[in-house]
């Protein structure tokens, strides 16, 4: 189920085969992106009837495959973008300071 999710994202033109620009595109907002596009992401993920809503069914279905181990991995995840957005901010104000 995971699996098929994030390969269904990443397979834009939806051919069952990803290429090589369109994994390189996928993967890029996961590990390189903004807060905003690692959300619109997860989002996604989650979206799988892609109507713009996470209805509770989603999220028990996504839940109900995951491993006990990778929920606690999406919980750090969660605290880590925080403290990101925490120290953007604190930039962001050193910065106009200057």
């Amino acid at each position: 189920m995971i699996q098929e999710r994030f390969f269904q994202i990443l397979d834009k033109n939806s051919n069952q085969i990803l290429e090589k620009s369109e994994f390189i595109e996928g993967i890029i907002p996961i590990f390189c992106g903004s807060i905003q596009q690692k959300v619109k992401f997860i989002f996604d993920f989650y979206d799988s009837d892609h109507d713009g809503m996470i209805e509770k069914e989603e999220v028990a279905i996504f839940l109900s495959h995951c491993p006990i181990d990778y929920l606690v991995t999406i919980k750090r995840n969660i605290r880590s973008l925080h403290a990101q957005k925490r120290i953007t901010k604190k930039c962001q104000m050193i910065i106009s300071i200057s």
